[in-house]
């Protein structure tokens, strides 16, 4: 605080005396404002003029309007140089109307235009409103700074002002965090049953994770989490009775207040914020949304996810499995404990968004290969009925997961992820239609999502997409006799090739496709198997060194065998019968991937019988 601020306010205290201006102490109200001082009547000829202002201001986009806003303005300024009461008057009534840069030049002229603040100001407690006024404009134009010097002057006047701690706070929050705390802490002290407080200093410690606090001496995390913990253990549960402004605000807290708990994984203290203020709003979607999504980050990401990534490594009937498991059915338990408002729809249709029914998806899909441990488990330890009735949950969870994974989709089309587990999930359930249906919905959606964000597209996503063609056409082939999803991974694969001609993964795969026998000899798959080899001799392309010798060494083989042994049947030393140099180039390139081959002892014979070796 500047000295002349100081002087100034030493001589109001001098002259006022600290019982006069006592009176401006307000306790706490249920609803905070900015405006907490008494406003002078404004006269009517200067509403007028205000009016009249205003709506030509509003009128912005018209040139005409905005310069008589302008004259108007300096007719009426001009002659209220010396009435401070009439500025104030008027400046409270463009706030109250929206328009924050005539009152902000009202506040700076207060300040300039006289050289003894006493003398603009008067004296006794008159002087205090016209400081919240100039305090209140500053505040309006995000000068925090200078808000916050004029809200704390009032404090040597009268240290328990509670407007002027909680606005001083306020106006410190973001440059001087250490004074918002600390005035937040002198509200506590003076009136504790004001949470709301609490709620502010959770919010200032989260905000400083790694800011100003963090390095001064706090444990941030830990002060955030308490004052947010005081904060939600007293507010009510209905949100007309929450002491707070803004709705959005308290839900950021309690959004907040959610992420921390996940941080120091209180799992109880989660699900009990989340499920206790998620109802406040029922006919807000849009509040409900980040706190539905932290519900499920809960339940069935960080409660579950470590647990279930567990059972790779558990051996059934052995060691602590039983106990893996054990902690495992609790877990799930409680997560279907809170899914009831899916199950038994306890709330309305639109409150179900994709992120519940995903994440409902995601834990039933999770809780199929637990039963499948559970059930193997059950019967290593003997008890056959209760491993059986375990294997008998297995599809209905598959099942579950597609019904949730479907609704998902049904929400939001433009999201992949559900789609991509539609694809699994009906792939393990022998759907085969579905399972690539799901799969094109995904790559489409994908492709969409990439496109918006102005990324380039990944030609991996096209391969993958093959792949899950053919995939499918590897277990269905035998019932599939016109091959149909072979002929779609095909398709894609050559897509690929008309912009990357040499593309070396469809090539070899084009190839491998059309090689259903290794051991039967087919002029199609050599020439494929040819083509690649061609291409990748001096390049690998975007391809992995390792990825792309292993390739060769499948084509090399395949070329190889069948330059030998043009049948089954062949005697493989009938050397006049074969193609040396293919033999010698395959030779090469499998001597120079795996040396201990075991094709190469025959080929070896083969080239020293026409003496290439």
């Amino acid at each position: 605080m500047s000295t002349k601020i100081l002087r100034i306010l030493m001589l109001v205290l001098l002259m006022c005396g600290a019982g006069t201006v006592s009176a401006q102490t307000k306790k706490p109200s249920s609803k905070i404002s900015l405006r907490s001082y008494e406003v002078p009547a404004l006269k009517p000829e200067l509403r007028e003029m205000a009016d009249r202002i205003l709506q030509y201001r509003r009128d912005s986009l018209n040139k005409s309007s905005v310069r008589k806003a302008n004259e108007l303005f300096l007719e009426m300024a001009k002659p209220l140089a010396d009435s401070v009461s009439d500025m104030v008057a008027l400046g409270a009534y463009f706030i109250d109307n929206g328009e924050y840069t005539i009152p902000h030049f009202f506040a700076k002229r207060m300040e300039a235009t006289q050289t003894d603040r006493i003398n603009l100001l008067g004296y006794g407690h008159d002087s205090i409103p016209y400081m919240m006024f100039m305090a209140e404009a500053y505040n309006k134009m995000h000068e925090d700074s200078k808000a916050g010097t004029l809200y704390e002057g009032l404090l040597p006047l009268d240290s328990a002002n509670f407007v002027a701690l909680y606005l001083t706070a306020l106006a410190y929050r973001a440059e001087v965090p250490t004074a918002s705390i600390e005035k937040l802490e002198q509200i506590k002290e003076f009136y504790p049953q004001w949470y709301e407080a609490d709620r502010l200093m959770g919010d200032i410690f989260n905000e400083n994770r790694n800011g100003i606090l963090s390095s001064s001496g706090f444990d941030v995390k830990k002060r955030a989490l308490k004052h947010y913990g005081d904060y939600f253990a007293v507010v009510p549960h209905q949100i007309d009775s929450v002491d707070i402004a803004n709705p959005y605000d308290f839900f950021k807290s309690c959004t907040n207040y959610i992420k921390l708990l996940v941080e120091v994984k209180d799992v109880k203290k989660q699900m009990e914020v989340v499920n206790t203020f998620l109802p406040m709003y029922p006919d807000d979607p849009y509040l409900q949304l980040p706190l539905i999504r932290q519900r499920f980050n809960i339940l069935a990401k960080e409660f579950c996810e470590e647990k279930i990534k567990q059972l790779g490594d558990i051996t059934p009937g052995f060691g602590d499995s039983k106990e893996v498991l054990e902690e495992l059915a609790a877990a799930a338990d409680s997560v279907m404990s809170s899914m009831r408002y899916i199950t038994e729809k306890q709330y309305a249709d639109s409150l179900y968004m994709y992120d519940d029914y995903f994440a409902a998806g995601w834990f039933e899909e999770s809780r199929a290969p637990y039963f499948t441990l559970l059930s193997e488990d059950l019967e290593y330890r003997g008890e056959k009925e209760k491993g059986e009735a375990a294997a008998k949950e297995i599809q209905p969870c598959a099942a579950r997961a597609v019904d949730y994974f479907e609704k998902a989709v049904r929400t939001d089309t433009t999201q992949t992820s559900a789609f991509f587990h539609l694809y699994k999930l009906y792939e393990k359930l022998d759907e085969w239609d579905k399972a690539v249906y799901n799969y094109d919905k995904y790559y489409a959606a994908l492709k969409e999502v990439i496109q918006q964000n102005g990324q380039p597209w990944d030609i991996d996503e096209d391969f993958n997409r093959a792949m899950a063609y053919y995939k499918v056409h590897n277990k269905v082939k035998a019932q599939e006799p016109d091959n149909k999803y072979l002929h779609k991974a095909e398709e894609i694969w050559t897509e690929i090739l008309t912009t990357s001609p040499n593309d070396l993964q469809a090539l070899f795969y084009l190839a491998v496709a059309r090689n259903a026998d290794f051991y039967v000899w087919s002029p199609e798959v050599g020439e494929k198997y040819k083509r690649f080899l061609d291409a990748s001799d001096n390049s690998r392309g975007r391809y992995s060194e390792a990825k792309v010798r292993g390739w060769r060494e499948g084509a090399a083989q395949y070329l190889a065998y069948h330059a030998m042994y043009k049948d089954k049947d062949q005697n493989p030393y009938e050397f006049e019968q074969m193609d040396a140099d293919l033999i010698e180039r395959m030779y090469r390139i499998i001597n120079s991937i795996n040396p201990n081959h075991g094709m190469l002892v025959p080929m070896r014979l083969v080239l020293k019988q026409r003496g290439r070796m």
